[in-house]
């Protein structure tokens, strides 16, 4: 949900992409001439996006209570 921060980079790249498949059909540029500028940026907010994450604590996963994911062994 989006007002819940379920909108993610990714989500925005992908509509992104979208909107320029369909603004470009009617000009001389193509949607993979605009990707290859994009894509660069694209990764970089990615990696930012998980980096934020992960140090906020979204990105730890679930807690666990198996043997070989303790920090001590018996």
């Amino acid at each position: 949900m989006v007002w819940d921060g379920g909108f993610t980079f990714l989500g925005a790249a992908i509509g992104i992409a979208i909107v320029l498949f369909f603004a470009t059909r009617g000009h001389r540029t193509t949607l993979l001439q605009w990707l290859d500028a994009l894509c660069p940026a694209a990764t970089l907010g990615l990696v930012f996006e998980w980096l934020g994450a992960f140090f906020s604590g979204h990105a730890y996963g679930r807690p666990t209570d198996v043997l070989w994911a303790s920090r001590s062994m018996p």
